[in-house]
């Protein structure tokens, strides 16, 4: 075979092995030698039961996903790499999505991973996640139901913000902290038991939660925040547990229907002149005793 027929087939498998992700490589003890080396991408869009998703093969992340997937099982592993999270945004706005499943093998869902998703009615978080990140589920309209595991030490802030279907939540007994506005404007929630874990209820927490009847404040919550329970026009008694120390501004403010609040702790300096605007027949008892 001659030289030139030697140099043009070497030409042809250059070119062939780079469009498929091989590439020459030279070997400085063996001048002249050609070596192949295959060239691994780090992320590319991956077919998982159906969806097309986009994976860093490096980190386990699901980074996005096609916006007309309707439901996904998400595998614990994607082409032997162990899936460990829901990148931020991951499935914004996915209108279509209407069930997912976040295996085990996932550690944290990320900032807004289902934000958006308005026809998402069922969620199952597997033991495992430790992290779900601020306005994970929100917008997320059809959704009635949630369980969060105890694997969960942070719900972030906001993160079921608008969950306008949303009647039944489980809290994990590993929470410390109610966030900023976590339930605010889901207003189909009628009750909540919170873990006795939690020390602080965040700034308007439950802002807007119109048919929340029943609310139990823990012996082990010491902040109530600001406006965390404005506008809760359903509730109808409050019991104020000796462990409060403080209460924020507006926290109970338009609780149209208040009519009883016992609050007994000699910790609570003052109470701010908004705590309780909005709740004309409001009766507080036990004050300070």
């Amino acid at each position: 075979m001659s030289k030139h027929t030697q140099k043009m087939i070497a030409s042809v498998l250059a070119v062939t092995l780079t469009t498929t992700g091989v590439v020459f490589a030279s070997d400085p003890e063996m001048t002249g030698t050609p070596q192949l080396e295959l060239k691994v991408q780090p992320t590319k869009w991956v077919v998982v039961e159906g969806a097309e998703v986009f994976f860093d093969f490096l980190t386990g992340t699901i980074l996005e996903v096609a916006p007309s997937i309707t439901c996904l099982n998400i595998p614990s592993l994607i082409n032997g790499v162990a899936v460990t999270s829901i990148y931020n945004t991951a499935f914004k706005d996915c209108t279509k999505l209407t069930s997912v499943t976040i295996p085990s093998s996932i550690i944290e869902i990320g900032a807004g991973a289902f934000s958006g998703c308005s026809a998402l009615e069922s969620v199952d978080i597997q033991s495992g996640v430790v992290t779900i990140g601020a306005g994970a589920f929100s917008g997320c309209s059809s959704l009635g139901e949630i369980i969060i595991p105890d694997s969960v030490t942070s719900v972030g802030a906001g993160t079921f913000y608008d969950c306008s279907s949303l009647a039944n939540v489980q809290l994990p007994n590993s929470i410390t902290e109610i966030k900023a506005a976590t339930f605010i404007y889901c207003t189909s929630l009628t009750s909540v038991e919170i873990p006795g874990t939690v020390t602080e209820i965040g700034t308007a927490a439950f802002n807007g939660c119109s048919n929340l009847v029943d609310i139990t404040i823990p012996n082990s919550v010491v902040e109530i925040g600001s406006a965390a329970f404005n506008g809760c026009s359903s509730l109808t008694t409050i019991s104020i547990p000796t462990s409060v120390a403080e209460i924020g501004s507006a926290a109970f403010m338009h609780c149209s229907n208040l009519i009883s609040v016992q609050i007994s702790n000699t910790n609570i300096a003052s109470i701010n002149s908004t705590t309780f605007k909005g709740c004309p027949n409001v009766e507080i008892t036990s004050l300070f005793s």
